[in-house]
């Protein structure tokens, strides 16, 4: 039997029918309740979903954890990735290289760079976004290496991540050392694709 054949160890979780854009909804609902697991936690209401697209299966959950764990580099999209790769779905074997390049990823948030950057090495197809006002600074990432993207324009999500950074986020999301750099370097970037972004 293939890793196609077997894509986990685990029950089918997803429709075993390739994933159209009307399923986009349902995904983007699992990475809310990921979202609001950080939240819960004291964190940024941030999460992702990594969803193999020929079946509907979600591979991989996980939500930002940067403020909980005092991790730079444990946001939802990494925490997702490495769910599905190294710890697997609900105590499922890990997915394979050639298993994640038919995945794609379902993120509250538009990505960072460095999330951006992952989602190419893993070599997903697809990344589907909630909103991207607050955040697009992974966008020309995504670009550059030929990843569809997609925004929902997700009014509630928008609104929950502003709520969020309005209040008990404030003194996270605008630490000058941390966001205003990186902020200030995307805004000179000349190849910000944030206008190319499928809607």
């Amino acid at each position: 039997m293939s890793d196609k054949d077997d894509l986990r160890n685990t029950p089918q979780q997803g429709t075993n029918a390739p994933v159209t854009a009307s399923d986009y909804p349902k995904f983007m609902a699992a990475a809310k309740e990921q979202a609001a697991k950080g939240a819960h936690e004291g964190g940024q209401p941030i999460g992702a979903v990594v969803v193999h697209l020929p079946t509907g299966q979600i591979l991989g959950r996980g939500h930002n954890q940067r403020l909980q764990r005092g991790s730079r580099v444990l946001h939802a999209e990494t925490d997702a990735l490495e769910n599905a790769t190294m710890t697997g779905e609900q105590g499922a074997s890990p997915v394979p290289d050639n298993i994640m390049t038919e995945c794609g990823m379902f993120t509250t948030m538009s990505p960072c760079p460095m999330c951006a950057g992952a989602c190419a090495q893993f070599g997903l197809k697809l990344v589907v976004m909630a909103e991207n006002e607050t955040c697009s600074h992974g966008e020309f990432v995504l670009a550059n290496f030929g990843i569809e993207a997609v925004n929902l324009r997700d009014a509630e999500m928008l609104n929950t991540v502003n709520t969020w950074i309005k209040g008990p986020g404030a003194s996270t999301w605008n630490n000058p050392q941390l966001a205003v750099p990186l902020r200030r370097w995307i805004a000179e970037e000349p190849g910000n694709p944030k206008g190319q972004i499928s809607s």
